[in-house]
């Protein structure tokens, strides 16, 4: 989630808002040409993310965030090869004052007009990591790895040395299996977040940061703040894992003494294949823990939003007079319309 003060809070749980979007596009050559609220063609916009796919909870996701918009704008679109779009929210707090909330850097991959309006839609960061990964041998700490990818693809890490450390098996020299399937830099950051018990994403502003699913409650999504809502009537909570070893070519099965939840299967990892034995137990025991902290109730929503919510948010949902927790896993934010929709899946 990110960080707003308590006013904002308190103006994005009122009945009524005050708020508007702007923007700017930053040309190849770093001109920018800003816009505004009103130059945005109204219920044309939206920004999407997700951590997990459509089917189940996951750990090493390398999902990249989406946008589309289409803004009243005489730009030939043929200056937008090789451009940027920035996203900003405003929202008005009852003192008159506004408060920003960065929604997004996005690299733009389509440019259509017609004859008053121009249509964008493209891609951040994450999308720089589909770069061929040339490396055969290569080890170092996790932190060093997420370094080389991004000094490798023009992308800068969001997260201090110490911030990769305190992840789980953040500590471990990693180093890579020869016979592995990793062929861009996203496969291998994807590895490298899975190691870590976290899912990868570009954040706000614009770097590369792995995240771990929430245990605390970022917010509460009342009734009054749905428009429509569909709540599983079960819980989600995980007291194993299966990974295959590679050199055995046995699926090892790692649980707690109480195994009576579901099996998260993370496959062949070849960041977790060499070493001595008791060095891949310790790392996939370390995972064990970390993955059984995850517990939630599956639902999906449209809601009146809140713009500072992120994927891997943990909220809480009023529902018949019980409080109900879940995992955001996929938001797609409207822009420029009232809605927001939030899905966890299962």
């Amino acid at each position: 989630m990110y960080p707003t003060s308590n006013e904002y809070k308190i103006a994005i749980k009122k009945n009524s808002r005050k708020f508007y979007w702007t923007g700017n596009i930053i040309l190849k050559d770093e001109t920018i040409i800003p816009f505004i609220n009103k130059d945005i063609l109204k219920g044309s916009g939206y920004i999407h993310r997700s951590s997990s796919g459509s089917t189940e909870l996951e750990i090493g996701t390398v999902y990249a965030g989406e946008f589309g918009i289409s803004l009243f704008s005489d730009i030939d679109r043929y200056s937008l090869e090789g451009s940027r779009l920035e996203l900003f929210y405003h929202q008005e707090l009852e003192n008159k004052t506004t408060e920003t909330i960065p929604m997004g850097i996005f690299d733009v991959t389509e440019a259509n007009r017609s004859k008053k309006i121009l249509e964008l839609k493209g891609y951040d960061y994450m999308l720089r990591f589909d770069k061929n990964f040339p490396v055969t041998d290569t080890f170092g700490t996790a932190y060093e790895l997420l370094s080389l990818s991004c000094e490798k693809c023009k992308v800068e890490l969001g997260m201090t040395e110490d911030e990769v450390k305190s992840l789980v098996n953040g500590e471990e020299v990693l180093a890579i299996y020869q016979d592995h399937d990793i062929e861009t830099y996203r496969d291998f950051i994807h590895y490298i977040a899975s190691t870590l018990g976290a899912f990868a994403g570009i954040s706000r502003d614009g770097k590369l940061a792995l995240k771990k699913y929430s245990e605390s409650i970022s917010t509460e999504i009342k009734t009054t703040e749905r428009f429509s809502s569909s709540i599983s009537d079960f819980k989600t909570r995980y007291t194993a894992i299966n990974s295959t070893n590679a050199k055995t070519k046995i699926a090892e099965y790692y649980s707690l003494e109480n195994d009576d939840g579901l099996t998260m299967n993370l496959g062949i990892n070849p960041l977790m294949q060499l070493g001595l034995p008791e060095k891949r137990k310790r790392m996939c025991e370390a995972l064990l823990t970390e993955i059984c902290k995850i517990h939630h109730t599956p639902f999906d929503m449209v809601t009146i939003g809140d713009p500072s919510l992120d994927v891997g948010d943990r909220i809480a949902i009023s529902y018949a007079e019980e409080k109900i927790e879940g995992l955001i896993t996929d938001i797609e934010y409207k822009i420029n319309r009232p809605t927001k929709e939030v899905n966890s899946y299962f």
